[in-house]
């Protein structure tokens, strides 16, 4: 239920008059006036005395009165509004004595009850309703007045509803009785006394000016009780002053006076109630699009939430098996040597180690799936990007499939990492390729976009903000939306056995992800797929120059007598390492956590160098001993190594320039060349 402290606007009883109403309620009264000074010449001009008219009249009133009281009890549940009831309560009681006045001018009963039932009685009724109300109207307007005002409490609502409904039947009878006594007592009659028509006159007029110093017609209820109480004014001057005996033509006047004024309250009010019932439409067509928008983007969030724990577990897997690697591909080497030229073993070995080379490449995709793998991202154009790599993405294709690059030439700048970027593109575009049986057109687009919160709240991965659209189209077989939910998920393929591995889209998706965007896929079975990458657009920078080639390997490594610390608190890799370390002339000291590791460099000042493992137990990382490491000995040379780097190196994965990072599985030649390269920088 509504608080009354906070009203809507929409109901007339609270809603602000406005220009519009004015003019309107303005036009009313001139109108009226206009058919007023139209009538009133001929006002007591005699016509035929219709008691069919009067019957229809005091029904129509009745009937209004009716609806109206409703309406206004309506709005008495709402807003609790002790004023709106009382305003009820007098059309009720009108609507009761216009019943009565009905029967006595009907004589349906004057028969049985001569004395009861007459011309009389009648008159008495019109009198009282002419009188009654227009004080029931100005006890409205006093107790609506600030401070006047009075809030029912919610337990007492229905109560006070039917207290009102007893008081206004008790008036009506106490008006009856008045009635019936008063026709007897006064013989010589009401009907057509101008005494009891210039009162009902007074007491009209009286209240509309009242009503009008209360109120100042503020709130639309308020003006048009001032429009209804001068057209009740009009209709006493017709009726009662000017066409004083039934029959008179202003007599007829005045009644249709009566019976437009008892309309206007009810044309409003239904007038409201047509509003907010398309107001209510409206909303709940609004509701329904939200509300699937909402199952839409709760779907997506769960398929977020799986995606993301998904790649937790992967991204653990893949650490853990890089460190197994970083055994197998250590022990091999030194295992070479050993073999004494055994062709047989030496065979083995390379089997063994190419294996081995597999198996780190697949730990780099599932890294790239979890967003745990190593990135150098740059400002980088992607339109350059795509042109320059649109050769090798033709090879991949063959001759069959048409490529269409449909670039913005302004399409802006994006922070990623060009390896990633144009490895993601290659992967859209040989999955469209596949999905198309080897023949089709494959369509690259990018596209500046801008969400605004309504559109980043229809998928829970989005952001506000400027994006580039990267999109790959094909013209193959469509997904359905089965496939579409899991279509990211790692070795998750709709290809047979042996055609694909599942992987490609999944480092698509990391990939995305750790640039910062968002997938989406639009697909349906027969009518081919649309993957558009979301990429946030770099404002207000420069494009990266583009990475030279790589530095080719020192072929000496070993620098003797220099003394490292390892921190590793995996037993084998540990050993593996300082055997490697050893193996490359390099005195070694160990450590299996960080706590360990600092007393070490705060006991021997020898140590050069440490090497160590990011992701280790306890409460600090690598990144976090290296830091620490630094302000203890700001000359030490650092060289990190991991499974994965992300989250332990901060949001952007980066580091700073002068601590190496070595990515596991590494060849025991790889570690030693960055360790020369750090202790002795420039020198071969």
């Amino acid at each position: 239920m509504m608080d009354p402290a906070s009203p809507a606007p929409l109901l007339i009883s609270t809603a602000p008059t406005r220009t519009a109403d004015r003019y309107i309620a303005v036009a009313v009264v001139i109108v009226s006036a206009v058919g007023f000074l139209a009538a009133a010449p001929y006002a007591a001009v005699s016509w035929p005395r219709m008691i069919s008219f009067a019957l229809a009249n005091d029904t129509g009133l009745a009937l209004i009165n009716m609806i109206t009281a409703a309406l206004l009890i309506g709005q008495f549940v709402q807003l609790r509004k002790r004023s709106l009831l009382v305003l009820a309560c007098g059309y009720n009681v009108m609507t009761l004595v216009i019943v009565g006045h009905l029967l006595a001018s009907a004589r349906l009963l004057q028969g049985a009850w001569p004395d009861v039932f007459n011309p009389e009685t009648a008159a008495w009724m019109s009198f009282q309703w002419h009188c009654l109300f227009p004080v029931f109207v100005v006890a409205y307007a006093f107790l609506s007045r600030p401070g006047w005002e009075r809030i029912v409490a919610h337990d007492r609502i229905f109560r006070t509803v039917a207290v009102s409904a007893v008081a206004a039947i008790g008036i009506a009878a106490v008006c009856a009785s008045v009635a019936i006594f008063g026709a007897r007592a006064y013989p010589d009659g009401l009907e057509g006394n101008l005494a009891a028509a210039e009162t009902a006159w007074a007491v009209t007029a009286l209240s509309l000016i009242l009503l009008f110093l209360t109120t100042r017609a503020r709130r639309v209820l308020d003006m048009w009780l001032c429009v209804v109480l001068f057209a009740w004014f009009l209709d006493i001057t017709l009726s009662g002053l000017l066409g004083r005996q039934p029959g008179h033509l202003g007599w007829y006047a005045g009644r249709i006076y009566g019976l437009l004024a008892a309309s206007l309250i009810l044309a409003a009010m239904l007038l409201e109630t047509g509003t907010l019932y398309a107001r209510l439409i409206a909303a709940m067509g609004e509701m329904r699009d939200q509300a699937e928008a909402l199952s839409r983007s709760e779907a997506a969030l769960r398929q977020a939430q799986k995606m993301e724990a998904i790649g937790q577990i992967t991204g653990g897997v893949a650490h853990d098996f890089n460190n197994l690697l970083t055994v197998i591909v250590g022990s091999l080497d030194m295992l070479r040597p050993l073999l004494g030229g055994d062709a047989r073993a030496m065979r083995l070995a390379g089997y063994a180690t190419d294996a081995a080379a597999k198996g780190e490449q697949l730990t780099k995709q599932l890294l790239s799936f979890s967003r745990r793998q190593m990135l150098n991202p740059g400002i980088r154009d992607p339109n350059r990007l795509i042109r320059d790599f649109e050769p090798l993405i033709g090879r991949a294709l063959g001759e069959a499939n048409e490529i269409v690059l449909d670039l913005d030439p302004a399409v802006g700048l994006v922070r990623v990492d060009p390896a990633q970027f144009e490895a993601a593109i290659l992967n859209l575009a040989v999955n469209a390729r596949d999905a198309m049986d080897g023949r089709g057109t494959i369509t690259i687009a990018t596209r500046q976009v801008t969400l605004g919160a309504r559109e980043a709240a229809e998928n829970p991965e989005a952001e506000p903000g400027a994006y580039i659209a990267v999109s790959v189209s094909d013209t193959g077989t469509g997904m359905d939306a089965a496939t579409i939910a899991r279509v990211f998920e790692p070795f998750f393929t709709t290809k047979p056995v042996g055609k694909g591995s599942g992987l490609g889209l999944s480092l698509v998706y990391g990939f995305v992800k750790s640039s910062d965007g968002f997938v989406t896929i639009d697909s349906k079975p027969g009518e081919g797929a649309t993957i558009r990458l979301f990429l946030p657009r770099v404002e207000g920078a420069e494009e990266s120059p583009a990475a030279g080639p790589a530095a080719a390997p020192e072929p000496e490594y070993s620098m003797a007598g220099e003394l490292i610390l390892v921190v590793e608190d995996d037993p084998n890799v540990l050993e593996i390492v300082v055997e490697t370390l050893e193996e490359f002339g390099y005195a070694t000291v160990t450590a299996t956590d960080a706590s360990e590791a600092l007393a070490r460099l705060k006991e021997d000042s020898r140590i050069a160098l440490m090497f160590s493992d990011i992701v280790m137990p306890g409460g600090m990382n690598g990144a976090q001993l290296a830091a620490a490491a630094r302000e203890m000995r700001p000359e030490l040379k650092i060289l990190l190594t991991t499974g994965y780097a992300a989250g332990a190196l901060g949001p952007d994965h980066a580091t700073p320039d002068d601590i190496g990072i070595l990515a596991k599985p590494y060849m025991p030649e790889n570690l030693a060349q960055r360790v020369r390269q750090l202790l002795r920088p420039g020198q071969s």
